[in-house]
């Protein structure tokens, strides 16, 4: 019998307090989540632990999910992003590598397909996993433990829900053999996303480097973060060598570059766009240049 389970992600703010969770029915379910990360990064932690938590059963797995960049990102681009060493059509790095990697490989050897659900639209089971995803968001925004769920307890057997029942028009198939070599650069709702948020960066590095606080203060976002030492901060004249932008969404991009003085760094931003406005949301910086 095939296993059905729902896997959705939250965050409040995006970025922000974000949650993931999969739900097979109400004995069987899983939530997380982190301070401070993205709604993309919740789904494909769901999609992710939900795998973990069935790696020991032999029966295949029916993984249904409102995020078409999940499913896409999963059957469709990943090969060849592997193929080009996890660099997109363009030659930016691929977004969210790290969980990438371990779906792939917690994949391999198993009878997984991927369906679509239109989210918000009264799926029982995308609703009950994207109830439990927010509310782990929710908890850790105020600062409560999370309600990790029961999981997937290998000495109970499930009550799956009937295969028929849980299928929609909307099915994505699996990763076909001939997929193709060159993908789509990333399912990024807007072009211009990423080339605004970057060009604000170099006008935020602009304004440090002439001490212009009154701008820069004004491309911060409210309770913009910054993570790791300020002395590594550009200095004045530096440039941001190695530059990219990755639109989230169409209202959320991570820019990332290095600098060379006062010492080599890596640097990764968050920018959120707030009535048309990018802002800063998060910042950090460490020694020593990009992977």
């Amino acid at each position: 019998m095939t296993i059905i389970a729902s896997a959705d992600g939250s965050a409040l703010g995006n970025p922000g307090p974000a949650g993931w969770a999969w739900y097979v029915d109400d004995d069987h379910w899983a939530a997380g989540g982190w301070e401070h990360s993205t709604n993309n990064r919740g789904e494909l932690q769901a999609v992710l632990e939900l795998l973990n938590a069935t790696a020991d059963r032999d029966e295949p797995l029916r993984i249904l999910c409102d995020s078409q960049y999940v499913i896409n990102s999963v059957t469709k681009w990943m090969p060849g992003w592997k193929r080009k060493g996890w660099k997109k059509s363009d030659g930016k790095p691929v977004l969210n590598r790290d969980q990438l990697e371990q779906i792939d490989a917690a994949l391999q050897g198993r009878d997984v397909h991927f369906e679509w659900v239109k989210g918000h639209a009264g799926h029982h089971m995308n609703e009950a996993a994207d109830e439990r995803a927010h509310g782990a968001a929710l908890a850790i925004q105020a600062g409560r433990a999370v309600d990790a769920g029961p999981g997937f307890a290998a000495s109970t057997a499930p009550s799956f829900a009937d295969t028929a029942a849980a299928s929609t028009a909307d099915t994505l198939a699996d990763t076909p053999a001939d997929t193709p070599a060159d993908p789509p650069a990333d399912p990024t709702p807007s072009s211009s996303a990423a080339s605004d948020a970057l060009a604000a960066e170099r006008l935020l590095a602009d304004a440090r480097g002439a001490r212009d606080i009154a701008t820069g203060r004004s491309l911060l976002d409210e309770g913009c973060r910054i993570i790791g030492s300020r002395a590594l901060l550009p200095a004045a004249g530096d440039q941001l060598r190695s530059a990219a932008a990755s639109a989230v969404t169409d209202d959320v991009t991570i820019v990332t570059y290095e600098t060379q003085s006062p010492a080599v760094a890596a640097h990764s931003s968050v920018w959120v766009r707030r009535e048309g406005r990018w802002l800063l949301s998060l910042h950090h910086v460490s020694s020593g240049g990009l992977a």
